[in-house]
C-alpha cells in the first residue's frame, strides 16, 4: 500500500497561520529565536513549518517583544504569493507598504510590523518552512543582520529536516492503516483512499495524519461496539 502514501504533491500554500499562544510557550527554538532577534534588531521572530497535507504554513515557534494587537491570525493567500514563497532561494526583505506579499503575513496584523526579512528553510527536497523577522520601524536589515539570520536559518533547517523525517515515518504508518480501512469499508482503490484522505484533510485544515487517526479511532470504536453486541447476543442479552 505504500505507492500512494506520500506521493509528490505539487507544492502550494493556501494559508498562513499564527497563533499567539505559540509566542507565549517555551520551545526547542526559543533560545535561538531570542538570539537572532537580539542580534538583528528584530522585535518579532517566527518559525513557520510547511504542512503540504493541508497546504499551510503554520507557526511552530515565535518570540516577540512587541505588543500583540490581534490574538490569532489565519491568512489565505493566492497562487502568486504561494509561487513567490516557493521560489525563494535566499533572504528577502521589505515592508507592507512596499510589496503586497509582505502584507499577507499574520505577524504584520498582529504586531503592526513595518519591515520584515524572510528566510526560506529549504533542503534539496523542497521548502520546509520560513524564518521571519519583523521590526516596528521602516528600517532595512543590513548585511550583518542578514548573515546572523542566515546562520539561524541553517540551524533551523537542519532541525526541521530531522523532525520532518521522524514525523513522516510516524505519519506514514497511521495513514497507511487508515487507507486500508477506507479501502475495506468503501470498496475503493488505494489511490482513491489516498485522495479521500488528502482532499478531506485540506478541506478541514488538518493534517492527513490527524484525519487518519480519527478514522482509526472510529473504526476501533465500531469494532469494539460490534464485539460487545455479539457477546450480548451469544449470552442472550443482559439480565437484570
Amino acid at each position: 500500500m505504500a505507492a500512494f502514501a506520500f506521493q509528490n504533491v505539487v507544492p502550494a500554500i493556501d494559508n498562513i497561520r499564527l497563533d499567539t499562544r505559540v509566542a507565549e510557550a517555551e520551545g526547542d527554538h526559543t533560545f535561538l529565536l531570542d538570539a537572532v532577534r537580539s542580534v538583528t534588531g528584530a522585535q518579532v521572530a517566527v518559525v513557520y513549518v510547511f504542512r503540504a497535507e493541508c497546504a499551510e504554513l503554520k507557526a511552530t515557534a515565535a518570540r516577540c517583544t512587541a505588543k500583540t494587537r490581534v490574538k490569532d491570525s489565519s491568512v489565505n493567500i493566492g497562487a502568486a504569493m504561494s509561487e513567490w514563497i516557493e521560489s525563494m532561494d535566499g533572504p528577502a526583505q521589505g515592508g507592507p507598504g512596499e510589496q503586497a506579499h509582505f502584507e499577507k503575513f499574520p505577524e504584520v496584523f498582529q504586531y503592526q510590523l513595518r519591515s520584515m526579512a524572510l528566510l526560506p528553510l529549504r533542503t534539496a527536497d523542497g521548502l520546509l518552512g520560513l524564518l521571519t523577522l519583523g521590526r516596528l520601524e521602516e528600517t532595512t536589515f543590513d548585511a550583518a543582520a542578514l548573515r546572523a539570520a542566515n546562520g539561524a536559518a541553517r540551524v533551523l533547517t537542519a532541525v526541521l529536516e530531522r523532525d520532518t523525517l521522524r514525523h513522516k515515518l510516524s505519519e506514514r504508518k497511521v495513514v497507511e492503516r487508515a487507507k486500508g480501512i477506507l479501502q475495506q469499508q468503501r470498496h475503493i482503490t488505494e489511490e482513491q483512499a489516498y485522495l479521500t484522505l488528502r482532499n478531506n484533510s485540506r478541506r478541514r485544515r488538518i493534517t492527513m495524519a490527524q484525519l487518519a487517526t480519527e478514522i482509526i479511532q472510529a473504526h476501533t470504536e465500531r469494532r469494539t461496539l460490534s464485539r460487545l453486541q455479539g457477546q450480548l447476543t451469544e449470552t442472550g442479552g443482559v439480565r437484570t
